[in-house]
């Protein structure tokens, strides 16, 4: 019988696949690129519930990064809200509005690496889709 370790390392490595594929996605410009991300986000979401409800009941197999409030925690939730945000616009058409909120989003943000996270978004975005 499987245990609960075992079970969080196989979804680590199944997340870390899934993560791979959006890369051969957007290398591969399998259209329509978008709704693969989505897919593979949503699917992302779902490998994340089931890891967080084995650290509820083994929160010894939480990796260290999840136990601690991270000194990111604040820039974690704007760039998460930017970003949400930005792709409910590219879904509804809206591009240019969803390139002006991650602009707008780089240039408040006073974390360098959620300024990076941001441009790199809004630079594949529009390198493939014209948003």
């Amino acid at each position: 019988m499987p245990t609960l370790d075992e079970l969080d390392n196989q979804l680590t490595v199944a997340a870390s696949l899934l993560d791979a594929a959006t890369v051969a996605i957007r290398e591969c410009s399998l259209a329509p690129t978008r709704e693969h991300f989505r897919r593979i986000g949503d699917a992302l979401a779902k490998v994340y519930e089931i890891q967080h409800a084995i650290y509820e009941v083994r929160p010894d197999l939480k990796p260290g990064v999840l136990r601690e409030p991270s000194e990111f925690a604040a820039a974690n939730g704007r760039l998460t809200v930017a970003l949400s945000t930005a792709y409910k616009c590219g879904e509804a058409g809206q591009y240019n509005e969803a390139t002006r909120l991650l602009a707008e989003f780089i240039a408040a943000e006073p974390s360098d690496r959620h300024r990076a996270i941001a441009q790199m978004v809004l630079d594949r975005n529009t390198a493939n889709d014209g948003t």
